[in-house]
């Protein structure tokens, strides 16, 4: 069953932005080869001098208007679930493939019925061992409609940049595969699957759906259609300890859709202050200025009993990291 939007005045997703999972020191060099050799990700210019500082700075890779933020941590972290992401095209998926083919990364692959030689899904298992599924997007146009974020190779790269650096960072955005984060799909416990989306509704106005088999997808739209998700699909095992990994979204409806979601956080009682960032949010006052706001836990709405640890980082349209300021 769908909850849609709870009213036309709330906010719902529009974009989910980045996924931040901590890198350890120790696993700097994999890590490194990973996301820039295998998978290809061109990293933001932003962050583009701290690539050789990986495990020890943070490092943003660009995936499409989204991103990959990889802080030091003492451990690697891993998401309770996988990442979705976006293929450009079966010319693309192909040569994804073939570099991950003969790597300990390789899982699987799933061909199309159709095409018994293409390639419908490819499974990654990465360092720390978080897992990718990746298949080829359907609307390409309409997706890359929605921008990218600043890449190194475009106009705030240094024009004194060694010649090294501009073949290291400068990826032409054409010869980059992976183009963009299609969903984030957690594990989570027996029953908390509709109570997570209810949560959401409630919070964000965010639409919701029933998958069945115990799974809720909350959508991310734009332009008038889902074209990011988060699925929450309910198992019978244990889960594994949170270890601190968050997201980041933004909202729609500009400050007015924002200002009514932090009131809906603060009403539940978790606005939170994660003391390894510099924001550091705890009225509405705050969160205007800063334009961002996290919260760690997802209750029950009816109960206030909390269901699920996930650390989100909620970002107003107008915050000054939105390359598309929607």
């Amino acid at each position: 069953m769908s909850q849609p939007p709870t009213s036309p005045d709330t906010p719902g997703i529009a974009l989910l932005e980045h996924v931040n999972i901590n890198i350890d020191k120790q696993n700097r060099n994999e890590s490194l080869r990973f996301y820039s050799e295998l998978l290809n990700l061109p990293p933001d210019v932003r962050r583009v001098e701290h690539i050789e500082h990986l495990g020890e700075r943070t490092v943003w890779f660009n995936l499409g208007p989204s991103q990959m933020h990889l802080p030091k941590g003492t451990t690697n972290q891993r998401v309770r679930g996988h990442l979705g992401m976006y293929v450009r095209d079966s010319k693309s998926m192909q040569q994804l493939k073939e570099r991950f083919v003969s790597t300990p990364y390789f899982q699987s692959e799933t061909t199309d019925g159709t095409h018994a030689d293409q390639t419908a899904e490819l499974v990654i298992t990465g360092p720390g061992g978080n897992t990718f599924k990746f298949r080829v997007i359907d609307d390409l146009v309409s997706y890359e409609s929605r921008g990218t974020q600043f890449s190194a190779g475009q106009s705030l790269l240094k024009d004194d940049e060694t010649d090294e650096v501009k073949c290291l960072y400068g990826k032409n955005p054409s010869a980059v595969e992976v183009i963009g984060l299609e969903c984030v799909h957690f594990i989570v416990p027996k029953g908390a699957a509709h109570r997570i989306g209810a949560f959401y509704n409630h919070v964000f106005g965010a639409e919701t759906m029933s998958m069945g088999d115990g799974a809720t997808q909350v959508a991310i739209n734009w332009d008038g259609r889902m074209q990011q998700s988060l699925i929450f699909s309910e198992v019978s095992d244990s889960l594994p300890d949170y270890d601190g990994h968050h997201i980041a979204i933004y909202l729609g409806n500009g400050p007015e859709g924002y200002e009514k979601a932090y009131n809906n956080v603060e009403g539940l009682n978790l606005v939170w202050i994660n003391p390894r960032f510099s924001d550091k949010v705890s009225t509405l006052e705050t969160a205007k200025s800063e334009r961002q706001f996290r919260f760690k836990n997802i209750v029950d709405i009816d109960t206030g009993e909390t269901i699920y640890e996930l650390e989100h980082e909620v970002r107003c349209s107008t915050h000054p990291s939105n390359s598309s300021r929607m």
